[in-house]
């Protein structure tokens, strides 16, 4: 049946933060830190490894002083799909007629257009170019 007056949609104001387990061997993520899941599923370090797939953004800082089992410690993530658009560096020089398109994980800092990286963990869609190196990216 179709509307016959206004409604109140139900929503979440905040990004969803989803709680992922670090690998063991992590020393550290950042935050602010691209962060994905490695072929066991524990948070790492964002990077263009093959197997990784795109989490989120780290929302704490997670500092592990040795090598620990994993799952040991946690970080928050602001999570893909989440929505929120995020002023990342990139790696390969864009222009406005990038907008639109898909980037990649580079590392825990920077994005690039497919051309520049080569396992292809995908981190959103440019949003806004704010000069050759610089993209807002909704994750």
């Amino acid at each position: 049946m179709a509307l016959t007056a206004n409604r109140i949609n139900e929503y979440k104001s905040k990004a969803d933060i989803l709680s992922y387990g670090v690998d063991g061997a992590v020393l550290e993520i950042f935050r602010g830190a691209l962060v994905c899941t490695d072929s066991t599923g524990y948070a790492v370090p964002g990077a263009d490894t093959a197997n990784y797939v795109f989490a989120g953004m780290a929302e704490d800082n997670v500092a592990q002083t040795a090598i620990v089992t994993d799952g040991t410690n946690d970080v928050r993530v602001i999570a893909k799909g989440s929505g929120y658009i995020v002023k990342l560096p990139i790696v390969t020089g864009v222009t406005v007629a990038d907008l639109g398109k898909t980037v990649y994980v580079a590392d825990d800092e920077n994005v690039d257009l497919v051309a520049g990286v080569s396992n292809n963990v995908e981190v959103g869609v440019i949003q806004e170019v704010y000069g050759a190196n610089s993209v807002g990216v909704r994750i």
